[in-house]
């Protein structure tokens, strides 16, 4: 299966509202091991399992997001990450600058 079909197939699964929980249980695991790892107290690779943990989650978060048809159609919402990701992306290099 390819990744989109398993993040689909896990929503299936699971179903949304527990998916989304799950996504804010990881979120939070990672706060606490950057948190650790700045202290020195885990290893950077205990940091890179948990950010991979979190990007599977943010996976599902825009499959879920573009399932839903209030929010728009996968195109929309890709469309809209990317001109966000643009105009932030756009705004730290104007911080950056000053």
């Amino acid at each position: 299966m390819e990744h989109e079909e398993i993040l689909k197939a896990a929503i299936e699964k699971w179903g949304v509202p527990h998916q989304l929980n799950k996504l804010k249980e990881e979120l939070a695991e990672l706060i606490v091991a950057v948190s650790h790892w700045e202290q020195r107290r885990i290893a950077i690779g205990d940091v890179v399992v948990e950010l991979v943990d979190v990007t599977i989650m943010l996976g599902q978060l825009g499959a879920i997001l573009s399932k839903d048809t209030q929010a728009g159609t996968k195109e929309y919402i890709d469309n809209l990450f990317t001109m966000e990701m643009e105009e932030k992306f756009k705004r730290l290099e104007d911080k950056i600058k000053q």
